[in-house]
């Protein structure tokens, strides 16, 4: 592994070694899955390589009330934990939802 490949890596090994889920796919595949390192991720010299393999850090999906009234277009958006529900009901809204991100 070459010094500026390890630069590229490093903030991911550190995702990894603190539980985050760190996940690669082949440069070029587009629009291609992606997919985890597991448990055991092996750093063999085409995974080091930032030309064959790219890295991300799976983001956590976020949680969060969609609210609106039913004479206008506007939306309102309320993130959770920070919102309950009871302060959402409390506030009146015509409608309200609760939306989870999904991330792939």
């Amino acid at each position: 592994m070459k010094r500026e490949e390890a630069k590229v890596l490093a903030p991911y090994v550190e995702a990894f070694g603190n539980g985050e889920d760190v996940q690669y796919r082949l440069v070029g595949c587009g629009d291609k899955p992606w997919w985890s390192v597991g448990a055991n991720w092996i750093l063999g010299p085409q995974a080091t390589n930032p030309d064959y393999c790219e890295y991300r850090i799976k983001s956590e999906p976020r949680e969060f009330w969609l609210c609106w009234e039913s004479d206008r277009t506007d939306l309102y958006r309320f993130p959770i934990p920070e919102y309950s529900e009871d302060e959402i009901k409390h506030w009146d809204w015509d409608n309200y939802i609760k939306v989870i991100e999904v991330l792939e």
